[in-house]
């Protein structure tokens, strides 16, 4: 009697350490499609709804809004490249991404070359800046995670901080 309560004791003591351990989202967890969902109402959201993208689902990849995160720290994304014949066009882009697993924090970046000359030309201009290379293109932390749904929480990037004040 003694050693099933025992056994009893140490199973319940298992089963709620195990219930109370967070689930760690890992880099591959984040592989593949996302798409970001706008809120009801429609204004820009410090959280975001991402889920896994739809082949057929084009619409969304012309208006800025799939992310595709591979391995080896490469991903794809939407940019916008302005021109005079054509005020607005998307091109989709590879940059890179980092994570941090105890943060929750992504960071992407663009392309290294990516509008080299139109940098070129800002730091002329304001030689104060910092611009960074590669530039940052988003960051976010990861508020929740599943099959097919990721809730965001878009940050600034290091880039808008280390020249906050700096342009005035």
């Amino acid at each position: 009697m003694k050693k099933s309560a025992f056994l009893l004791v140490i199973f319940l003591v298992n089963g709620l350490s195990t219930y109370g351990q967070e689930n760690v989202i890992t880099e591959f967890d984040l592989y593949g499609c996302w798409t970001f969902q706008r809120s009801k109402d429609g204004e820009r959201l410090e959280k975001e709804v991402n889920r896994s993208c739809l082949k057929t689902d084009e619409t969304l990849f012309r208006q800025n809004s799939k992310i595709r995160f591979m391995a080896h720290n490469k991903c794809e994304f939407q940019a916008v490249i302005q021109d005079a014949v054509c005020p607005i066009i998307y091109k989709t882009v590879e940059g890179t991404w980092t994570y941090s697993d105890t943060s929750g924090i992504i960071e992407m970046y663009y392309p290294k070359n990516f509008k080299a000359e139109f940098w070129e030309k800002v730091k002329e201009d304001y030689p104060e800046l910092e611009i960074p290379n590669p530039r940052p293109y988003m960051r976010f932390e990861i508020i929740s995670l599943d099959l097919k749904r990721m809730e965001i929480k878009k940050l600034r990037t290091k880039m808008a901080m280390a020249n906050r004040g700096k342009s005035e």
